[in-house]
């Protein structure tokens, strides 16, 4: 990831593996294909899915905003 997010002392739960990856995967796999029926729909629920699995770690707007920054490119 960004330098940024990497884990120190203060922020030693931004450790992240292959599990959390899953989490997302999970997530895309349970949607409803009635929902998710454009390549737009699809890129939404995987920025959702980033956002749930690693945005609820991020301890300041800082850290959110680098993240957000990271998906939309």
């Amino acid at each position: 990831m960004e330098d940024k997010l990497k884990p120190i002392p203060i922020k030693s739960h931004y450790t992240f593996n292959l599990r959390d990856m899953s989490k997302i995967f999970q997530g895309i796999c349970a949607a409803s294909p009635k929902f998710v029926t454009t390549k737009t729909d699809l890129l939404r629920l995987w920025v959702h899915e980033n956002q749930r699995v690693f945005g609820d770690r991020m301890i300041n707007e800082q850290d959110k905003d680098v993240l957000l920054e990271l998906l939309m490119d």
